[in-house]
């Protein structure tokens, strides 16, 4: 693998509460069809990454890595919060229009 072939994507990611239940949900505008749900921001923090990449390759991409990490700028008590994620995806390869 060359660099050539290499490119990466930063995706950001919503996580919200719900206020009666207080379950959390993952979702994007960068990535349609992201949709992560947990009772726990370490929950969806683990289960992020292979959320994305089954999103990404379902999209026709090629993934080689994703990592995604809690912005630490933010405050825990709001209850809107961001995570980005970046994927590494193969530029040369991609089956159907991809997203």
């Amino acid at each position: 693998m060359s660099n050539n072939d290499v490119i990466e994507r930063e995706i950001k990611v919503t996580i919200v509460e719900h206020r009666d239940t207080h379950l959390l949900v993952a979702i994007s505008n960068d990535l349609s069809g992201l949709f992560v749900a947990g009772r726990t921001i370490e929950q969806i923090e683990r289960e992020l990454p292979t959320a994305i990449r089954e999103v990404l390759e379902a999209n026709g991409h090629e993934v080689y890595s994703v990592t995604a990490d809690e912005n630490q700028g933010q405050s825990r008590d709001f209850l809107s919060r961001t995570i980005l994620a970046n994927a590494v995806l193969n530029a040369r390869q991609q089956r159907g229009s991809g997203a």
